[in-house]
């Protein structure tokens, strides 16, 4: 009997590590996805994210340009890092620098602006002050934050090998996660 415990315990963290290993590439994968659209999207209305970053006061005229095109060069870099597993752990705590950073002046523009967009996802008519923008402002941080704390926890982590499962479930969660985003407007709509 007695030799059969240490057996068990050793299968039940064989099993934790296995469902951290998977729940952390599936945020990755997730996180990824999600930094290349908004990265994409802030360049295919470039001109108008361009406009966006121009209404800051603190900006100065002449580094709107360089500014626009940084967030959309970080946003990509950081997105294609980790779908592709390039240094995770640097990359999350950037991202979560970077999110926590462009959240936080999102928050300023809400006070000084009053119609400001979001631009989390380019020019998607999502205002600053809504509830999907803080609701995006919450997964994104939330799941950096989740995947910044799996990758600590668990020593040695080694993602999961991209796979089709892996990268349909990433999908899946992408899609609840923007559907979960959309539900106080429904709520609010619907009134």
């Amino acid at each position: 009997m007695d030799l059969l415990l240490p057996d068990l315990d050793s299968l039940i963290t064989m099993i934790e590590r296995s469902v951290l290993t998977a729940t952390f590439s599936i945020v990755c994968i997730t996180l990824g996805l999600a930094f290349v659209h908004a990265g994409l999207a802030k360049l295919k209305s470039f001109t108008h994210f361009r406009l966006f970053i121009a209404e800051f006061d603190f900006v100065p005229a002449g580094m709107v340009g360089i500014l626009s095109i940084s967030i959309v060069a970080l946003e990509c870099l950081f997105g294609a890092s980790l779908l592709v597993g390039w240094s995770v752990n640097i990359v999350l705590f950037a991202c979560l620098c970077f999110s926590g950073a462009l959240s936080t002046i999102s928050h300023i523009s809400r006070d000084t602006i009053e119609k400001s967009a979001c631009f989390c996802f380019g020019h998607d008519g999502v205002l600053a002050n809504s509830w999907k923008s803080a609701i995006r402002t919450f997964l994104i941080l939330g799941g950096t934050s989740l995947a910044l704390v799996i990758w600590y926890l668990t020593p040695n982590l080694e993602p999961l090998p991209i796979s089709i499962e892996t990268i349909l479930t990433a999908f899946v969660v992408v899609l609840l996660c923007s559907w979960f985003s959309d539900i106080p407007d429904l709520l609010i709509t619907n009134r």
